[in-house]
């Protein structure tokens, strides 16, 4: 009976060892894409922002 039960807990980890280093791979996926959008974004916001002090700027001083 032991046996079946040190078999059973010893399934029941490698299942779960699998399914945490399965969830672990997807999150880094996850967070790498997230990162890229991340970095997408910013880089835009910058480029709208230096458009956007420049035409403050031109119309501030065009005054």
């Amino acid at each position: 009976m032991t046996g079946a039960t040190e078999e059973s807990v010893n399934e029941t980890q490698q299942t779960l060892d699998a399914a945490r280093s399965k969830a672990g791979k997807e999150a880094d996926s996850v967070q790498k894409d997230g990162a890229l959008i991340v970095e997408k974004i910013q880089s835009s916001a910058s480029t709208r922002k230096e458009k956007a002090v420049k035409n403050l700027l031109d119309a501030v001083t065009s005054q």
